[in-house]
């Protein structure tokens, strides 16, 4: 077998963003892929500073601002996609590699090269939910309501770290947290209601119904700690920015 180029692979990427589960089980279980995976979330970034140069009439962010923007989406975007699957793994008893996770929903990461164009933004963001989805049910065999459940935790808890991270990039984060500071939030999952505490900017803790249980999600001293309904343990350690 021939090594393929990244063009290949790129033809492949959109196999896996028109829903074509045979190739997305291909990426899944080639390591070969990881690389073309960050290269189309690069380019991914690339082009959306690209599009806010060239078409957007309101957002023009100066060039290293841009790149300072640019390289905190991918890293965000990595970041986002290997929590999703802890949280798929660890809580809602998903069975794939995280590894693998990161190709197939990397490759799906395509649909949003055509935010180069920023009006096309909407159908993007609709187009990747529902790859997200089928893809969480492909790699770690979820059910419906877990799939679902997945990506309402992961959104929240992403929401958090970027507002943690923010000062690393010169607050090019999700705004400011102090406004969720001490507060208590509650929000539906497929499995009944779950709730979020915010004690500052590092420490937050949210329990998640499940179909075994309660999961549990804290961050303290910017260690995330994923808890599931079995108890068993998954840390994730965030950098300090001081």
């Amino acid at each position: 077998m021939h090594n393929q180029s990244f063009l290949d692979d790129v033809k492949t990427a959109m196999q896996v963003a028109f829903f074509k589960q045979a190739d997305m089980h291909h990426v899944a279980s080639d390591k070969s892929k990881t690389k073309s995976a960050l290269l189309i979330i690069v380019v991914a970034a690339l082009l959306s500073f690209l599009g806010q140069q060239f078409f957007s009439s309101w957002v023009k962010p100066a060039l290293t601002t841009g790149l300072l923007m640019s390289l905190f989406q991918v890293i965000m975007m990595v970041v986002g996609i290997y929590v999703m699957s802890f949280v798929a793994q660890k809580i809602f008893k998903g069975s794939g590699a995280h590894d693998a996770f990161f190709r197939v929903l990397g490759f799906a990461v395509i649909v949003s090269w055509i935010s180069l164009i920023p009006m096309l933004g909407l159908i993007s963001a609709l187009w990747s939910l529902a790859l997200v989805f089928v893809i969480l049910k492909a790699v770690h065999k979820l059910t419906t309501g877990g799939a679902i459940g997945t990506i309402i935790v992961s959104i929240v808890i992403m929401g958090l770290i970027g507002m943690v991270t923010a000062p690393l990039f010169g607050g090019y984060g999700m705004g400011s947290i102090g406004k969720f500071r001490g507060e208590t939030y509650k929000f539906n999952t497929p499995y009944g209601g779950a709730t979020m505490d915010v004690e500052d900017e590092d420490t937050f803790e949210m329990s998640v119904p499940t179909e075994e249980g309660t999961g549990n999600v804290k961050m303290e001293d910017r260690k995330m700690t994923i808890t599931s309904p079995d108890g068993e343990v998954m840390e994730i350690t965030i950098p300090s920015y001081e």
